[in-house]
């Protein structure tokens, strides 16, 4: 998705939609530093003055919310470059699938001080054409047994609440595999489900997990160790005999054994 708004003509005469598509920007009529031209059908002359502000497609997203993202006012003048920030900066909360606008003519004159500038002796309502993230409602854990929900729970970046992002879930995904390997769940699998309520616009997300069983250090063998005891550097590590395996610890094991053996004159 673009952040930059791309301008597409509407069926009315009277009415002109801006969309974040990808329609490249430049279509957008041209403002021109001489007398100004009749308008294209379809478009309303900018630039324009801002009678009324309406936002369509909210579900979970306040318009006072809107209104505090963007610059637009009523009964300011308002161009096409402040139309694009303002899509921007909708997209940018990160709770938006899409964001456009529709500039329309309102049946209200214009006020005389800005007759010289205006585009147009009408005014405009601006509506913003929202397309939301669907909000996340519920999240469960189901297979989870050995590791607590309140466990799990805080390790997720997702929380209720917040709008849907499938990147997040999928990293949140991996962080749970990776606690279930640092328990000693070897050969646990993670999966994740989205289950969607359109009308709602809103998502529970399931994290189905299959735990295996618990994984622990059978043997442990020091290849090459002739010139200090292997029971004591066995001592050293973390990873030893019995205890869960955890990847992690391993390159510590290795630095504390090479640690002993140049405390010990081998520096090689």
């Amino acid at each position: 998705m673009s952040v930059l708004a791309a301008a597409a003509l509407s069926s009315s005469a009277s009415a002109q939609t801006v969309s974040s598509g990808t329609a490249p920007i430049a279509n957008t009529p041209a403002i021109s530093t001489s007398a100004p031209a009749a308008a294209e059908p379809g478009v309303v002359p900018r630039p324009w003055v801002i009678g009324e502000i309406k936002a369509t497609g909210l579900k979970n997203v306040k318009m006072s919310t809107i209104r505090g993202q963007t610059k637009a006012r009523k009964g300011d003048l308002y161009d096409r470059p402040d139309l694009d920030l303002d899509i921007q900066s909708l997209l940018g909360m990160g709770e938006f699938e899409r964001v456009g606008a529709e500039i329309s003519l309102l049946d209200k004159p214009i006020p005389e001080h800005f007759s010289k500038t205006a585009g147009s002796d009408k005014q405009v309502l601006l509506t913003f054409t929202i397309g939301e993230k669907p909000v996340v409602r519920k999240i469960f854990f189901e297979g989870q047994k050995k590791i607590s929900k309140g466990t799990l729970s805080d390790l997720l970046t997702v929380k209720t609440s917040d709008p849907y992002d499938r990147f997040k879930l999928a990293e949140d995904r991996r962080k749970i595999m990776e606690k279930y390997r640092e328990k000693g769940f070897l050969d646990a699998v993670v999966s994740h489900e989205v289950r969607t309520d359109t009308a709602a616009s809103k998502v529970d997300l399931v994290f189905q997990i299959v735990e295996g069983p618990k994984s622990r250090i059978e043997l442990v063998e020091l290849s090459g160790a002739r010139q200090m005891k292997t029971k004591r550097l066995l001592k050293l590590m973390k990873n030893s005999r019995k205890k869960v395996y955890v990847e992690k610890d391993l390159p510590e094991d290795i630095k504390k054994i090479e640690t002993e053996y140049k405390n010990n004159g081998y520096l090689d």
